[in-house]
């Protein structure tokens, strides 16, 4: 088969209890929260801004999102949008040089514009907005070296994220040499840039944990993604306890949850699988990948030293959308995708498919629940309602805030691969107000 290297360019309120049970309540029910609401999207790979109507049921493609210098601009993953304005604000990642950009998105076109300078190199994973508290925000900022960014009615959050390859030079140890090998291992989905599945191939193509969960993606009977040789495989177990299927040297190698493993080998066969393959073709189980080898060698690193690196590269920032420039306001020990709250206080992201509460005041983050879901990207509160949606299967669902857990079998509306959501009610459609810019 043929594997392309994947670049990634990737207090709550009690009204929850009454949402969206199931999915004929996504439909239209009297007081359900998408009574009378627009749905904005941006599908990552296309570049297409979508826009849906609840009421009408009518899905409508706004145009590809381009701009003077770019015939497309894709894999936008974070976006948002203030009361009143015609557009919306991107995150792009320029593939030209690798640097973060703030768009300027017109709801009636598409058309997009670049504003100010960029924001540096890696991707914004998730963006919100939330009304600016009177008096402004009070974040941790000790030293007063940062600037304060609360002259605006409405203020932009987003999560930035700086890609980091694993090098067999950060590792602890080689575990008994080259030695034979065998075993099978259940892989985390866990997508933080140093924590992520990746294969290497003889040849110099690769292969990651999103490759696996693209919506495109080809299984061979029996759910297999991949089998054949290797040259190393990064690796996070999951599961319930250790994980003790690998022997090295004729001995059980004991694999832990909280380590990240290397492993390589001259003559190593593997195979990727799916457990579970739905009857429309998508894996809907749990990632295996079964290793094989003469000569393997075993390195690990401690999740101690994962989050060290990861707190220089993940953070929550906030952005005047008026210049591009950003503040920084805590950093974050995992990658997140999605990016959704009511009040500015606490913030709300997906890991995998955990959800996770962020507050930058208490420079916490917590763990809410695990939803079950994957690949939920795009997050966002419709009024007290979050809102995400899974890309698995092409669908938005509901989630209780308070557990994490989803309302319903959630409803599809015609999108595939959303990066980003934006909600709005039906009189402030950005459409409908034109030449609103701020």
């Amino acid at each position: 088969m043929s594997i392309n290297r994947f670049k990634k360019t990737t207090g709550f309120g009690t009204g929850l209890a009454m949402l969206l049970a199931a999915s004929p309540v996504f439909a239209q029910d009297a007081g359900s929260p998408t009574d009378g609401q627009v749905m904005y999207a941006i599908e990552r790979d296309s570049g297409e801004l979508m826009r849906y109507h609840f009421d009408s049921q009518t899905l409508t493609n706004v145009g590809m999102i381009s701009g003077p210098a770019s015939a497309s601009m894709t894999g936008i993953d974070a976006s948002a949008h203030i009361p009143g304005h015609q557009n919306i604000y991107g995150f792009w990642t320029d593939p030209s040089d690798g640097q973060t950009k703030l768009l300027y998105i017109d709801c009636e076109t598409a058309a997009a514009s670049v504003l100010g300078a960029p924001l540096g190199a890696g991707v914004m994973t998730g963006a919100t907005s939330v009304k600016t508290p009177e008096g402004g925000w009070v974040f941790p900022n000790p030293d007063g070296s940062q600037p304060i960014l609360d002259e605006f009615d409405h203020t932009i959050f987003a999560i930035h994220e700086v890609e980091a390859q694993a090098s067999s030079g950060d590792h602890d140890h080689a575990a008994g040499g080259c030695t034979p090998a065998s075993g099978t291992i259940n892989i985390n989905p866990n997508n933080s840039p140093h924590n992520e599945f990746t294969v290497a191939l003889p040849g110099g193509e690769s292969f990651n944990r999103d490759d696996l969960h693209d919506k495109n993606v080809q299984l061979s009977e029996g759910g297999v993604f991949y089998s054949g040789a290797a040259e190393s495989v990064w690796v996070k177990p999951k599961g319930n306890g250790n994980q003790n299927t690998l022997t090295h040297n004729g001995e059980v190698y004991p694999l832990e949850n909280g380590k990240t493993y290397l492993i390589t080998g001259d003559d190593m066969d593997i195979s990727v699988y799916n457990d579970h393959i739905h009857n429309n073709g998508k894996a809907m189980g749990h990632w295996w990948v079964s290793i094989d080898g003469g000569c393997v060698v075993i390195e690990e690193e401690n999740e101690q030293a994962v989050q060290a690196l990861q707190t220089q590269l993940v953070g929550l920032y906030q952005v005047n959308h008026k210049t591009g420039q950003t503040r920084h306001l805590m950093a974050l020990s995992r990658s997140y995708d999605g990016l959704a709250t009511t009040d500015g206080g606490t913030f709300l992201a997906t890991s995998g498919n955990d959800i996770y509460a962020i507050d930058p005041a208490n420079q916490s983050e917590v763990l809410v629940g695990t939803s079950g879901l994957d690949r939920t990207m795009g997050l966002e509160f419709l009024g007290s309602t979050l809102m995400g949606f899974e890309n698995v299967n092409d669908r938005i669902v509901a989630v209780d805030a308070l557990t994490g857990q989803p309302l319903g079998a959630g409803m599809a509306v015609g999108l595939s691969e959303v990066g980003s959501i934006i909600f709005t009610d039906a009189p402030s459609d950005p459409m409908n107000v034109p030449d609103s810019y701020d």
